[in-house]
């Protein structure tokens, strides 16, 4: 009903040796964004042979921020029955391993955030990859679409952790935590929200986070008090 009940993850590469790759991730909203079938990677080599795993990992190293230029059909509908919020982040960059074929591989966007008037909210546009398949350097094109949005408390702070983990080397140079310690720090808001102890999440995320990332370099720092920020709204929202 209104779209609410799944999302996905879709991505379309195709590599300068000839090789096609689809990536297709579906998940269940309503049993906590579990990915469900299907859900894998399908190629097809230049002689037209084809393989499939659903053994990979695909990593988030980016989120973007919906910036409201675009209203689904149903925008307005959704707000009013509760299953929409203004605040909605989307995959962006992500990396993608599978270890059956060879493939490792990172797909970075080519268009900041490619919106579409769909019924419900439909990000697609053109990517650029770089990686490897077997022992062989490879690069190419791609197309990512997406319909999964995260704006739940429990969606945000993996969006949050995510955005710390993947915290470029230059960006953490002066801080005196790794980007592994900070995602740790804002990881640890998780069994408040858990326990819907959302006064206690705040505080971690407020008094001890956001002083963590201070010594962040621009533009990720102010990149990421956004991100703290959309998620101490949420939480307000939800308590």
């Amino acid at each position: 009903m209104l779209g609410e009940r799944f999302g996905h993850q879709w991505s379309q590469i195709s590599l300068d040796n000839g090789w096609e790759f689809s990536l297709w991730r579906h998940f269940d909203r309503t049993r906590r964004d579990r990915i469900v079938a299907f859900s894998g990677v399908t190629g097809t080599d230049p002689e037209g042979r084809t393989v499939f795993s659903d053994e990979y990992v695909v990593d988030p190293l980016s989120y973007f921020r919906d910036p409201n230029q675009i209203e689904p059909l149903l925008g307005d509908v959704q707000i009013a029955v509760g299953i929409r919020s203004h605040i909605r982040d989307f995959f962006d960059a992500f990396h993608l391993r599978v270890p059956s074929i060879g493939l490792d591989i990172v797909s970075t966007p080519l268009v900041a955030t490619p919106a579409h008037r769909m019924p419900i909210d439909y990000f697609s546009g053109p990517t650029k990859v770089d990686g490897t398949l077997g022992d062989q350097s490879v690069s190419g094109f791609g197309f990512h679409e997406r319909t999964q949005p995260f704006w739940r408390p429990r969606q945000m702070i993996i969006v949050l952790r995510d955005s710390l983990l993947y915290l470029p080397t230059d960006a953490v140079a002066s801080s005196p935590l790794s980007a592994e310690q900070l995602a740790d720090l804002a990881w640890q808001a998780k069994p408040a929200l858990d326990r819907h102890r959302y006064g206690q999440a705040r505080r971690q995320l407020q008094d001890r986070l956001r002083l963590a990332l201070v010594p962040i370099t621009e533009p990720h720092r102010s990149h990421l008090k956004r991100i703290v920020d959309d998620l101490v709204d949420q939480i307000s929202f939800f308590s």
